[in-house]
């Protein structure tokens, strides 16, 4: 069995995580750190990927190059792992994070491992391609002598020699080493056509694969679309042969924040992926139940916290801000200008597929990991329809003071200073300034 965990940290930079500008930001800094390896740490993965790695500032750079180390950005995810590898032990490493999109859609993706339990194999290679400059290019059109090693600080990420983790692999030419892999940021379809998602500068799947102790391959397409563009770009994702047609022994997991609501109009766009024999992990019974009992216990975004509210009023008929557990009035999405609550928000999920002699592990777990309310999701009166949507995994509130989370009685007179109460810093402000997404955790 593999974890992967796929989280979009917004905006993940140094900021997020040590802010040196004042005593004040260096706590509250000190705090989403704490929350990152609290998620992390409660049930560790095996793959743990960051979404939204910023890199849309001026800095000179083009697609497949990895961030800089010794900026803003590389120094943010250098020390993340620093604090993983103390948390989890020293056999975790980062594959460099490279940039992915174009202009104000850049990003990069940092996609940390366990390699005591996984060996990183690519799909692409870190070389010296015929344009002269370093980029992720794939292994299978370089000529002998093209391949190079990172920098030192993104070497001392990965498994090098004179570790007990290094391993190599092999891109069916040459040995290429574990240290010397990279990401796939580029794809073509069956026909040899350049993918986009939908346009050039849009960023594509952030692809990695890895061998497992069972000999599988698993693949990762990490995914963040721009929204405007959501739709089409996640309709895209089926014309990758990778994604189509896996190979023998292959598991595939298309995971990340697809900015196209599980449940909601654009639902189609999931189409492509559903015919290709992919499930929906988060609910792979999404056919077979109604939206309003189901969708809640799939909302991964969250609302900003001087519009969130903890409670759901009984006798109050169902919106963006009384709803019904999970969802409560905390999660969803924003109208345009920000400043109304909407019903939508089921935007984070994973779909999979398994290509036999590759097998779903006998037990596997998938969750939403709601550090609000908590998880596996058992709470409040949960419908029994979607009780099990979130299976085993626990995830226990973070809320100094979780009191008036839940239902409020009609009438009750706690309803405004438990809402003012959950907007603070101490309680749903850290979990929102870390991020406006949670994470989502499948076994493979």
């Amino acid at each position: 069995m593999t974890r992967v965990l796929y989280w979009n940290i917004n905006n993940f930079s140094l900021n997020k995580i040590y802010d040196t500008s004042s005593a004040a930001r260096r706590q509250r800094s000190r705090e989403r750190r704490t929350h990152i390896l609290t998620v992390v740490a409660q049930n560790p993965p095996d793959i743990f990927v960051v979404g939204e790695v910023y890199d849309r500032t001026p800095e000179v750079g083009f697609q497949g190059i990895p961030v800089n180390q010794t900026r803003r950005v590389g120094v943010a995810c250098l020390r993340l792992l620093a604090k993983i590898r103390r948390r989890l032990g020293p056999a975790w490493c980062l594959v460099p994070p490279l940039k992915v999109g174009n202009y104000g859609r850049r990003e990069s993706v940092a996609v940390f491992y366990n390699s005591a339990t996984l060996r990183f194999t690519g799909p692409w290679a870190w070389c010296l391609p015929p344009l002269g400059l370093n980029q992720s290019t794939d292994p299978a059109t370089l000529a002998s002598g093209q391949l190079r090693s990172y920098a030192a600080a993104w070497r001392a990420g990965l498994p090098v020699p004179g570790t007990p983790f290094n391993a190599g692999f092999t891109d069916g030419l040459r040995p290429v080493q574990e240290w010397q892999g990279a990401a796939q940021w580029a794809f073509r379809d069956r026909y040899g056509g350049v993918i986009n998602f939908p346009t050039v500068d849009d960023r594509a799947p952030y692809h990695v694969t890895f061998l497992d102790g069972a000999g599988r391959t698993v693949k990762i397409y990490a995914i963040h679309t721009s929204p405007a563009s959501a739709p089409v770009a996640v309709g895209a994702l089926s014309a990758i042969p990778g994604i189509a047609a896996p190979a023998a022994n292959e598991v595939t997991v298309v995971i990340g924040d697809f900015n196209v609501d599980s449940f909601g109009f654009f639902v189609a766009a999931y189409n492509g992926l559903r015919a290709a024999g992919y499930e929906m992990a988060l609910d792979p019974n999404f056919a077979g139940g109604p939206r309003a009992v189901r969708e809640p216990y799939c909302m991964t975004h969250l609302i900003k916290p001087d519009l969130a509210l903890p409670y759901t009023d009984n006798g109050v008929p169902r919106d963006p801000t009384h709803n019904v557990y999970p969802r409560l009035g905390y999660m969803g999405g924003t109208a345009i200008g920000g400043r109304r609550a909407t019903d939508v928000g089921a935007i984070d999920n994973a779909f999979i597929r398994y290509v036999l002699p590759a097998r779903r592990p006998a037990r596997f777990d998938t969750t939403v990991v709601n550090t609000v309310v908590g998880t596996p999701y058992t709470g409040i009166r949960p419908p029994a329809a979607a009780a099990n949507l979130t299976l085993n995994l626990a995830n226990p509130t973070t809320l100094p003071n979780p009191v008036g989370v839940g239902y409020v009685p009609p009438g009750g007179g706690v309803i405004g200073p438990m809402a003012r109460l959950f907007q603070t810093w101490p309680e749903f402000g850290v979990i929102y300034s870390t991020s406006d997404h949670l994470a989502v955790l499948v076994d493979v």
